[in-house]
């Protein structure tokens, strides 16, 4: 088997000698070759070894590589025994038997958590730190290089049991020279220290006005920029410190940008902007951006002095035009020069604000430079270390929640989360406490999510509640900005007001009505599949109760459908699906299985559907080529009773909620 692996700049074949599918885990053995692929581009080369590295830290490969140089505590393993004790690594490893090898003594189950949560991403519980559960099978051996000799010896439970081939690193594997010199303490703040500045198009606004901002975020390791925080807020705070306005923007590649527009019904008055990460509030409120926005009325002016400069020079950028005065239309062409400190052309992320010269008048010297708020020192962390993470890094947006029974007590459980247009299934478990936290989703505007949350015997549970995002304190302290205005009191035109020339005529307002589109009757809905071969109504469904598989009840009622469910040592149930017979010798022979036309991962997904919620059950025995490859197999569709609303309430057999997502960008709507 050769899989070639873009995201790691590998090509990797596989001499495959065993694979072992379990419910929880799969496990693989045989011999890997790591072929290094080529590029000439030099950005993906860069994203090739950034992404290596990240593979590489808190993998099992990284573990043992710290403990051969002892090196463990200092780049983030924690090591307990089973009664959660602490173990200091090098107690554990001592000379082996061949030259220079490392023996590894470990006595029952030892935890190992590597803190570093700012790798995880997608759906996971309260605890954010990488946990796992090594067992030692018999001796363990370790080579001078760090690589497991005898992999059979240990077995993996929890985080490192779930790497996958698409992870994996040679065993030679070292990081390059320029990230090694930058290796990460992941206990250390000043290392993972970011900071956000904001750049606006003007220094005031006026009510009806709207302010553009682009976000640039600063770094203490400047090779952590795309592994740090996805997720900016900033917030419109009035003069009396009450937030009237919020937006979430997406960071990609240390930049972000937007809009916020300003009501008109806005009171003059000095107001603020203030712009954070959720990581950044580890260093106190202290460390997030907050600038004072001054809001005038409508007849108020700024006093200025003329500019007669054509030309703004620093010790970096140039600024030119053409020509010193244009008319009605003209195009202007800017020309903009970036070098370094020896003059030499540099790349660089600009942005520039091109304002009315009368209506917006610069208050601060005409000056172009890096923003100096973006420099981090390690001084400014007064605590250097710290043992624990209050606020986790946001890999795209989150939201967190807990699960209620009929008593609205708390309550563990497991949960069914379908997004958006029931385009997307995911299954989590709540902790103890019944609270999850869902994160890493990337969407613009807003999305329904609707949940369906059961305890461990199959059973619903009544009430999903969203707990809301804790929002920093208004207590900062920014100086008012002085203010100089103008004697005559003119009315000032708003920038948002267009303006028409001579040459324009306006034409009257347009008026278009419209009427509501009638929607289809439920029972004239269009199937992509056509006309099913077999249909089971719901009330045909009576020998499942909530908590079995509800496709067991189609044994016997569909020709060529067979149902097998077998029960493991742990009491987990296990079903395989197969209709017509088997259609291939080696691959999967299981139908697409929808759920009112979601795409569910397989039939175990179905245990926590009750069985009385179901309306219809159609079966295609043929092959869908409209599916794809994954409609060879024929297709199982459920249709549910009733759907769901974005409305917070119970809708039959879903809870569903409306959550916010990030900002449409007005240079496109692509989230990365």
């Amino acid at each position: 088997m050769v899989v070639e692996n873009n995201s790691l700049g590998y090509k990797v074949t596989c001499y495959l000698q065993e694979f072992k599918a379990e419910v929880e885990n799969i496990t693989f053995a045989g011999a890997l070759k790591f072929d290094t692929l080529t590029t000439k581009d030099p950005e993906l080369k860069k994203n090739w070894e950034r992404n290596r590295l990240i593979a590489y830290w808190g993998s099992g490969q990284h573990f043992f590589h710290t403990l051969v140089k002892g090196t463990t505590t200092d780049e983030g393993f924690v090591l307990f025994d089973a009664n959660k004790k602490s173990i200091n690594p090098e107690s554990i490893v001592s000379t082996g038997k061949m030259p220079e090898y490392r023996s590894i003594s470990l006595v029952g189950e030892t935890t190992i958590t590597f803190q570093m949560e700012s790798m995880e991403t997608g759906v996971k519980t309260k605890n954010p730190e990488q946990t796992s559960t090594l067992v030692s099978l018999g001796a363990i051996d370790v080579t001078p290089d760090g690589i497991l000799f005898n992999p059979r010896s240990l077995k993996w439970k929890g985080h490192l049991s779930k790497e996958r081939l698409a992870s994996m690193v040679p065993q030679n594997y070292v990081p390059t020279a320029s990230l090694e010199s930058e290796k990460v303490d992941w206990k250390n703040f000043s290392l993972l220290r970011e900071k956000a500045y904001l750049h606006l198009d003007r220094d005031y606004y006026y009510p009806r006005e709207t302010i553009w901002l682009k976000a640039y975020m600063g770094y203490s390791m400047t090779a952590l920029r795309d592994t740090l925080s996805h997720t900016l807020y900033v917030e419109l705070i009035s003069p009396d410190k009450k937030i009237i306005d919020s937006k979430v923007y997406p960071i990609k590649a240390g930049v972000s940008w937007g809009e916020l527009a300003l009501s008109e019904k806005l009171v003059p008055g000095q107001y603020y902007l203030r712009a954070y990460t959720n990581w950044m509030r580890n260093y106190g409120d202290s460390a997030l951006f907050v600038r004072a926005i001054p809001i005038l009325d409508f007849n108020q002016n700024i006093e200025y002095e003329e500019e007669n400069n054509v030309e703004v020079k620093s010790s970096e950028v140039l600024l030119s035009i053409e020509k010193n005065s244009f008319k009605v239309r003209d195009p202007i062409a800017l020309q903009v020069i970036v070098m370094d400190e020896k003059g030499n052309p540099e790349k660089a992320n600009l942005s520039v604000s091109v304002t009315d010269a009368v209506a917006s008048i610069p208050m601060y010297p005409a000056s172009i430079t890096s923003p100096k708020s973006l420099s981090i020192e390690s001084l400014e962390v007064s605590n250097k270390y710290f043992e624990e993470v209050t606020y986790f890094m946001e890999r795209g947006l989150s939201f967190s929640g807990v699960v209620k029974d009929a008593k609205n007590v708390p309550t563990p459980a497991r949960i069914q989360v379908i997004q958006g247009n029931m385009d997307n299934l995911i299954n989590l478990e709540t902790d103890d406490k019944g609270e999850f936290l869902i994160t890493g989703l990337k969407y613009v505007d807003s999305m329904v999510f609707a949940f369906q949350p059961t305890n461990k015997k199959g059973k619903l549970l009544p009430k999903v509640e969203l707990i809301p995002r804790v929002i920093p304190p208004l207590s900062f302290k920014t100086p008012a900005i002085p203010l100089k205005y103008r004697q005559d009191n003119a009315m000032q035109r708003i920038q948002n007001t267009y303006q028409a020339g001579e040459q324009v005529r306006v034409l009257d307002a347009v008026e278009i009505a419209g009427k509501k589109i009638e929607t289809l009757d439920e029972k004239k809905d269009i199937r992509i599949y056509g006309t099913p071969n077999y249909t089971v109504t719901g009330d045909k469904l009576g020998g499942t109760v909530a908590g079995m598989n509800l496709l067991v009840a189609l044994q016997g009622k569909v020709p060529g459908l067979r149902v097998t469910e077998v029960v493991d040592a742990g009491g987990l149930r296990t079903v395989k699906v197969q209709i017509r017979g088997a259609s291939s010798l080696t691959g999967d022979t299981e139908p697409l299985i929808l759920v009112d036309g979601v795409p569910f991962p397989d039939a175990n997904s179905l245990f926590s559907i009750d069985p009385s919620m179901v309306d219809r059950i159609e079966v295609v025995t043929s092959a869908s080529p409209q599916f794809g490859s994954r409609g060879t197999n024929g297709v199982i569709s459920i249709f549910m009773k009733t759907g769901y609303s974005a409305q917070g309430e119970v809708q039959k057999n879903y809870i569903s909620y409306k959550i916010p997502c990030f900002e449409q960008l007005f240079f496109g709507n692509q989230i990365c």
